[in-house]
């Protein structure tokens, strides 16, 4: 039996959508953009208008219950755009929210992703360290758990959407001599959240991505802060990495779409 490789109507659908709202809306503002190095403040309640932004969550959070295939198209199509527009999206909705959405609480869930779907908010993923970049496992920051609080020490680097972020998603060690087996997987919602800092790194390439330093310094979280149950962050995020690889190469094969 043959494989068909043609896409479905619906998902030629999607991406004749995105793509007049990318060329209509966020086209015209990129040279402008670029040389600001600014996301489009109002990008991700575009994207909401359009129900894309939970492209695979469930519609009990406001998603429209596609799947992987369709997130690809999405951030293929912006990406003829800009593929740093598509990198900020995918970092949001992929890395973070998504992953999230694989292994948090029903109630947390019911939370926070409806307002990931409506565009309310931005979310990063803290992985990537100053001393252990590709080597994620050799993590330095550190979550004790001090009471039923975690206090958080360590810091963050080259964090995708890190400067705007309301949510954000980050691994630390809460059993140091465990290696791999001793991370945890925590989130928050940064607004007003004391011992959290960020700094925006400048690029020369990526513009209009906000890439960010993230400095924890004695920052606090409730217990309930961490997800899919302790020690067991090694394997979120080893997972969660694997949706990522695959989405976000449309970012690039959008930017190779427009060149040819």
């Amino acid at each position: 039996m043959s494989l068909d490789f043609e896409f479905t109507p619906e998902q030629k659908m999607i991406e004749e959508s995105v793509w007049r709202w990318a060329s209509g809306w966020l086209e015209p503002q990129m040279e402008e953009l670029y040389e600001k190095d600014q996301m489009p403040p109002d990008l991700f309640r575009e994207l909401g208008k359009l129900g894309i932004n939970g492209i695979v969550f469930e519609e009990e959070y406001g998603g429209t219950g596609l799947g992987y295939v369709e997130t690809l198209l999405v951030y293929e199509t912006i990406g003829r755009v800009s593929n740093a527009l598509a990198m900020t999206v995918g970092a949001s909705q992929t890395l973070c929210f998504d992953n999230f959405r694989r292994n948090a609480l029903e109630e947390q869930k019911m939370t926070i992703l409806p307002k990931a779907c409506s565009g309310e908010y931005i979310g990063c993923l803290g992985i990537t360290e100053p001393n252990a970049g590709s080597d994620a496992m050799g993590m330095t920051t550190r979550a004790e758990k001090v009471g039923n609080r975690y206090v958080i020490n360590g810091s963050k680097t080259f964090i995708t959407n890190g400067t705007v972020a309301d949510f954000m998603l980050f691994y630390a060690k809460t059993s140091p001599t465990r290696g791999a087996h001793g991370i945890s997987a925590f989130y928050f919602l940064t607004d007003g959240v004391k011992g959290f800092h960020r700094e925006k790194i400048k690029k020369w390439g990526m513009r209009c991505s906000p890439t960010a330093l993230i400095t924890f310094e004695d920052m606090e979280l409730p217990e309930e802060n961490l997800i899919g149950g302790l020690n067991r962050g090694g394997a979120i995020l080893t997972n969660g990495l694997c949706t990522e690889r695959i989405t976000l190469s449309g970012c690039c094969l959008g930017s190779q779409r427009a060149c040819l």
